[in-house]
């Protein structure tokens, strides 16, 4: 995406379903409640010179049928052409989180026309406490299987 120089910076917006068609199962939402972090890898590189810098990217999510705008803090990116990755925490003071209609990336203003590539959004959850468990339980059987190995012989 070519984002041109001055004036509020673009967004990159994604959803699943059919937003503006009279879709009237709320657009196949997306369920976004149990995931903690946002991890972001993208690029920006000036088309026209070389100044170099960073981007400020704010990362949002429409929800609740677009009843609702929701941004996380944002982080600088820097303007290298080369891939960073961004993690952006999601605190739990987030609404609707289960119904999320779009995933979206603001970024600031910025003075050069900037080239924007964006190669991962993906999110991470906390574990459930019953894998935790299982985790557990299967190290203790390692133990035990390396303490028997070693009263064996």
């Amino acid at each position: 995406m070519i984002d041109v120089a001055g004036g509020a910076g673009a967004a990159v917006s994604m959803g699943n379903g059919t937003a503006w068609n009279g879709n009237t199962f709320n657009n196949r939402t997306t369920d976004l409640s149990n995931y903690v972090q946002m991890h972001v890898r993208m690029s920006a590189t000036e088309t026209q010179t070389s100044q170099g810098g960073s981007e400020f990217v704010q990362p949002f999510f429409q929800v609740n049928n677009f009843a609702t705008f929701q941004s996380l803090t944002g982080q600088n990116l820097t303007i290298d052409g080369q891939f960073h990755d961004l993690y952006f925490d999601m605190p739990n003071t987030l609404l609707n989180m289960n119904v999320v209609d779009q995933t979206g990336i603001n970024l600031g203003s910025h003075a050069n026309e900037l080239r924007i590539n964006v190669d991962l959004i993906e999110f991470s959850m906390v574990p459930e406490p019953a894998s935790i468990g299982l985790v557990g339980i299967a190290l203790a059987g390692c133990f035990g299987l390396v303490r028997r190995s070693r009263l064996a012989s």
